[in-house]
């Protein structure tokens, strides 16, 4: 026996319709090679990069090595508009 809702209280995919549905939008980049480790912040290009992305709003997700050596990072941030 299913629930009974009152009319319209749930969309299509059975989501409460209040429910905020959090919409993302994706970048992959290529990162520059990672130099040795530093205490200096953004002390080397990979950081320096991903430091230039979080100042635009993206997050860091996860990193990939690809098979020729380079290091990809998918970033995700919250998609504006519909």
């Amino acid at each position: 026996m299913s629930a009974s809702f009152p009319r319209g209280a749930l969309d299509g995919s059975g989501r409460d319709v209040g429910e905020t549905v959090a919409r993302w939008e994706y970048l992959i980049v290529v990162m520059p090679p990672f130099g040795p480790p530093t205490r200096t912040p953004g002390g080397s290009d990979a950081v320096h990069t991903l430091n230039e992305e979080g100042a635009l709003g993206w997050e860091a997700v996860t990193m990939m090595e690809l098979a020729d050596g380079r290091i990809t990072t998918l970033l995700k941030r919250p998609r504006l508009g519909p």
